[in-house]
């Protein structure tokens, strides 16, 4: 996929595929993606190096409270664009951090609530909520499948919250230049993932900085379905965090925009 997601690791953000990612993707026609070769066999030191990148680049905490707003751009496949407001807000406890995406309707209720709380060790829960008007709190339930739209868009809950990196295989691959940075490669399956997500995703991690520039998300018969990339960062309490990202879906010819204001004042 998960997001669909490069200065620095982006701390201050839920890293999907900021998790991510390469150049904004303009192209309006449908694209055929070609079917991913097999992988090669798994050598033990690089999937000892694959788990020990994993881990670093999940358990990377926010560095404080942020709250931005900004937008989901969805567009169709006839190019039709819709736009959703949006809003996220960042909590940071002590060995703990949520991450909260709210989107809005026309009329300003909450359309669509999804929160990813962090534990120290890197694992994440997710929560939804029902949609109701802004003023009332969200009421939050567990959301047991991630694999699911937030309001609609491209970005699914496991994109937002980079859920592969908790799959219980990763592995480097290789090592290659990717926009003009020298990468490693690291893949992540999910044996058990169900037939509507995806299996497999290649992330492409800055070797210098240790971030994610590019992810493509597969699916389990090996085809291409979600390209993750980042356009635009700004610097925000002395730390960079994504300003723009864009997931693309190639199975669906559908691709989502998300734009951060990044001028509103953490509270």
């Amino acid at each position: 996929m998960i997001t669909p997601f490069a200065i620095r690791w982006l701390r201050g953000m839920p890293h999907w595929l900021a998790s991510c990612l390469a150049g904004l993707w303009l192209l309006a026609c449908p694209v055929k993606a070609p079917a991913a070769s097999p992988p090669a066999a798994a050598d033990p030191a690089d999937e000892a190096q694959g788990r020990a990148l994993a881990a670093q680049l999940r358990s990377l905490m926010p560095a404080k409270d942020l709250l931005t707003s900004g937008r989901l751009l969805v567009r169709s496949p006839e190019g039709a664009i819709r736009a959703v407001p949006v809003r996220m807000r960042i909590e940071v406890q002590s060995d703990s951090a949520t991450t909260s995406y709210e989107a809005f309707s026309s009329s300003g209720d909450r359309a669509d609530y999804l929160a990813i709380s962090q534990a120290a060790d890197g694992s994440r829960a997710y929560f939804a909520a029902k949609p109701e008007a802004a003023s009332e709190p969200p009421a939050r339930h567990p959301l047991l499948d991630p694999m699911i739209p937030f309001a609609g868009s491209d970005f699914w809950a496991a994109d937002l919250g980079l859920e592969f990196l908790s799959w219980p295989l990763q592995r480097i691959v290789r090592s290659e230049m990717r926009r003009g940075r020298p990468c490693r490669v690291l893949e992540s399956q999910n044996p058990s993932a169900p037939p509507s997500g995806y299996s497999r995703v290649l992330s492409w991690i800055d070797a210098e900085q240790d971030q994610i520039i590019l992810a493509k998300a597969y699916t389990a018969d090996r085809k291409l379905l979600k390209e993750f990339s980042i356009d635009s960062l700004k610097k925000v309490h002395g730390r960079w965090q994504v300003k723009k990202l864009e997931m693309r879906n190639l199975q669906s010819d559908t691709r989502t925009q998300l734009e951060f204001d990044l001028d509103v004042p953490a509270e």
